[in-house]
């Protein structure tokens, strides 16, 4: 492994392109055969450090892969900081790499702390609740306090894009699962028990458990589960008409 060096002693881009072929689309180099003895032409280049990142020994002396990549596609060395847009920083493809500040650089991390799944959300005890905050300008911004971590991701999303624009790293929100009805618990079951008969059945027929397979049930499910749904519905509506027109008592 070479030696590091600053960013100003940079080898030439004419010498990269002679020692390496560069894969746009997947970020990997190759060798070419103008590497060292020791190494075969058209094997992959680089080795990946403990920080997830790429990196490429030039003439002894140790580059990240992601800043090279910009070297050889542009013609010349990225004057600031290159950003991993998707915050994978083992992806070196051209179109992940772009020029950011240390700032907006920071601004795209992925990494969240606390006990929320989310960035930029924790606990905070003394209040018991959800306390939202990010970092600005090297110093820590309280966003304020929310009933549940989902409103508090949302506060850190709005206050992220204020500041970082299109760096901002955003947290996805998780959906809450659809409530399940009694009527429609009570139709699951239903057709799970159909089915148990179905297969069963079909089992003492050979051929024909092939006509039920996972698929097809999983469409018959869907199925039962919409005329079900379609029938409930009907019902109610017929029951709330009912319930309208009948005479109120005295």
């Amino acid at each position: 492994m070479g030696k590091k060096i600053s960013y100003r002693e940079k080898a030439s881009i004419d010498r990269i392109r002679e020692l390496f072929t560069y894969e746009p689309e997947t970020g990997e180099f190759y060798w070419t055969d103008k590497c060292a003895k020791n190494v075969r032409p058209g094997r992959l280049a680089g080795f990946r450090d403990k920080c997830g990142y790429w990196g490429l020994t030039i003439d002894s002396v140790m580059y990240k892969a992601h800043r090279v990549a910009w070297a050889y596609v542009y013609g010349e060395w990225p004057a600031l900081d290159i950003d991993h847009i998707d915050g994978q920083r083992g992806n070196n493809s051209i179109n992940n790499l772009r020029l950011a500040t240390n700032r907006q650089n920071q601004a795209n991390r992925k990494a969240a702390f606390g006990k929320s799944i989310y960035k930029g959300v924790c606990f905070h005890k003394a209040h018991k609740k959800w306390m939202a905050q990010l970092k600005n300008n090297g110093e820590t911004e309280f966003i304020g306090y929310f009933s549940s971590q989902e409103e508090a991701a949302l506060a850190y999303n709005k206050r992220a894009i204020s500041i970082h624009g299109n760096f901002a790293s955003l947290n996805v929100i998780a959906q809450p699962e659809p409530e399940i009805t009694p009527f429609k618990r009570e139709a699951e079951k239903a057709f799970d028990s159909y089915m148990d008969e179905i297969v069963h059945w079909a089992g003492k027929t050979g051929k024909r458990r092939i006509i039920w397979s996972q698929p097809r049930c999983d469409m018959a499910r869907e199925v039962w589960m919409d005329c079900m749904e379609k029938q409930y519905d009907r019902l109610s509506t017929n029951l709330s008409i009912a319930q309208e027109q009948s005479p109120t008592s005295p």
